[in-house]
Parts: structure tokens; sequence; C-alpha cells
């Protein structure tokens, strides 16, 4: 039995018009990728880095969060999402049903696959992934694990140590 090997980041495109400081082009890069249940796209989430700095360290860029639908049938890609005043989209997860995909790193984001609509948003946390049954969304976060409810991004739980 043959595993997929981890992709740990991936480049892509960007738009033509990117920000260039003194010390270079801003850079795409794919952090996490998720298929869709269906096998018709892929999900990449990730951002582009400014550098602020002439360091080539990650955190001397200001990163922006970015998510990409890829599409198999045809050359198609899309843009789902793009903020310049987010950190990088580093975890993604996908509805049982394949509509709905969570994003994590700062706020957490519940948008609809097809176009990226915003369906809601919870303050903070950076690991994402959405229950089997598709009800609930587990957050990672500094102080425990959050349960929201998928529907409407409303807390459910938090479990920590404290209990």
């Amino acid at each position: 039995v043959k595993t997929w090997k981890k992709i740990a980041s991936i480049r892509i495109s960007a738009d033509k018009k990117q920000e260039v400081t003194k010390w270079g082009k801003a850079v795409p890069e794919g952090l996490t990728t998720r298929f869709t249940p269906d096998n018709q796209h892929l999900l990449v989430g990730g951002g582009i880095c400014v550098r602020v700095n002439p360091h080539g360290y990650n955190y001397a860029c200001r990163p922006s969060q970015l998510l990409w639908r890829i599409d198999f049938q045809g050359s198609s890609s899309t843009k789902l999402f793009f903020s310049p005043k987010r950190a990088f989209c580093h975890s993604i997860d996908i509805s049982p049903n394949g509509q709905q995909v969570v994003t994590g790193n700062g706020p957490i984001d519940m948008r609809d696959i097809a176009n990226g609509k915003l369906l809601w948003t919870h303050d903070g946390g950076r690991g994402v992934a959405i229950s089997p049954d598709g009800k609930h969304v587990a957050v990672g976060r500094f102080d425990g694990l959050l349960i929201l409810n998928a529907q409407t991004g409303e807390q459910i739980r938090l479990i920590n140590e404290k209990q």
C-alpha cells in the first residue's frame, strides 16, 4: 500500500499587480490543501507574503490570507477569498457534503465553496476540523479545543485542562 506524501507548500499563481517593496516582490504560497468529497476540486489555503525587511525569514513578511479553488474539469481556478489584513490560512477543512469550507488561523470563517461567500465567522483559533456528520467544527486554540455549531458558528463548548 502506498501512502500519499504530505504537501507542505505549493506555489500558487498571483494577480499580475503584486505589491513590491524595496526588498522584493510579493510571494504567493499555498500552505494547506484539501480535496472536495466529489474529487472535482482542490482547495488551497495560504497567503501572499510581502517582505517588510531585508531578512528572508517568514516572520519578516506581512502575510495576507488567501483561499483558492482549483477545478479539475477544465483548467480554471477561482480565488474564493483574499484579505490583506489577516494572517496566512494555515488550516482548512471541507464539509462532508462538499458545499462549505472552514478556514483557520486568526478568525475562523465558514464559506460557501461555490462562490467564497462568508456564512459565519468566529474569533480566534488555528487548526480546524469539521465533524463527519457535518454538525460541528472543532477549533484548536491556545486555551483548549473549541466546539462550534457548523451551521451558525455559535460556541457549543470549550474543552480545556480546567475541566
